[in-house]
């Protein structure tokens, strides 16, 4: 039997895990794993968009799956999609950026890598919204601190006017 191909992340591809990584996306480690995988779901009035970020991320992403479930806080079916992607090295390092303690965080070291225009896609198209005077993203789980730090990084990198 060949061996299996060794999977990566193309520059693109990492840009990508970036973007979302700050949105909507995750990494976890499977239970008794080597490396991280990135994990995203959203909403089925999202379809396009989880779709979209799938082909990027092929061949490193697995087939999508098409759920429904019964959302406990206000007993309401929710549809949606999910995908993960192969458990690759690439991953392991971008976790060991943005996690602490298995909790999502923005360090300088994280932010450094933020700089292609699709990483900022990304973000807006995972969690930002059109407030009738520009984009919101929702970034409530980040702390003050950190919120500052992706505020001034934007502005920065990007030449966006943020509040």
């Amino acid at each position: 039997m060949p061996p299996t191909p060794k999977l990566f992340l193309t520059d693109f591809q990492k840009a990508v895990a970036i973007g979302t990584l700050l949105g909507d996306s995750s990494l976890s480690r499977p239970i008794g794993g080597l490396n991280f995988h990135l994990s995203c779901y959203h909403a089925i009035r999202q379809k396009d968009w989880l779709i979209q970020k799938h082909q990027w991320l092929t061949p490193v992403s697995k087939p999508i799956q098409w759920c429904a479930y019964l959302d406990k806080r206000d007993g309401k079916t929710r549809e949606g999609g999910r995908f993960h992607t192969a458990s690759i090295p690439d991953l392991t390092v971008l976790a060991t950026l943005c996690y602490c303690r298995h909790v999502k965080v923005i360090r300088p070291s994280f932010l450094k890598l933020f700089t292609h225009p699709v990483s900022l896609a990304c973000l807006i198209c995972d969690d930002g919204s059109w407030d009738g005077a520009g984009i919101a993203i929702a970034s409530k789980a980040f702390t003050k601190q950190e919120n500052i730090r992706l505020a001034d990084h934007l502005a920065k990198t990007f030449s966006l006017s943020v509040t």
